[in-house]
């Protein structure tokens, strides 16, 4: 994978499956002409070129907590391979009415979310079931009708 100074790369400093993770793989966000974005996503490595995501993906769309995904020789993300089932969700707490974002974070907790900051105003959110994710989205929905804050699906 070649880079210039002119990339910006996304971190995940506290991937909510650490202790599994391995390796880390790379996969591009997108191209604005001038530079290049990058995420750089804990895995385990589970073949040469497959792996498991051990992080919530903050800006790559398409793969989830736990997706089998597949890479190129520089590790870089090509596609996913087996979905694992999770429900990946982004909140930004950036344009909310003071919402205390810890408390969302809790709550979000408890009703079986897995959760992952990545500044103090992104928050991804990960559902094992979708019993789970069906109470996530109850929740979002009515945080964001009351303009607490901004969320997004990764998939429908």
């Amino acid at each position: 994978m070649s880079s210039s100074t002119d990339d910006l790369y996304g971190t995940h400093q506290s991937p909510v499956w650490r202790t599994e993770a391995d390796f880390l793989i790379m996969a591009k966000v997108d191209a604005d002409g001038e530079s290049q974005k990058w995420e750089q996503l804990w895995a385990k490595q589970i073949d040469t070129h497959k792996f498991v995501i051990c992080c919530i993906p903050f800006f790559t769309w398409d793969m989830d907590l736990g997706d089998e995904v597949e890479t190129t020789n520089d590790y870089v993300f090509t596609r996913v391979l087996r979905p694992s089932g999770y429900k990946t969700h982004r909140i930004w707490f950036g344009n909310s009415l003071g919402t205390d974002t810890e408390e969302v974070a809790q709550t979000l907790q408890n009703l079986g979310a897995e959760v992952e900051w990545s500044s103090r105003n992104l928050l991804a959110v990960s559902a094992a079931s979708e019993e789970i994710n069906c109470n996530v989205l109850k929740y979002l929905l009515h945080q964001h009708n009351h303009q607490r804050l901004i969320y997004e699906s990764v998939r429908p």
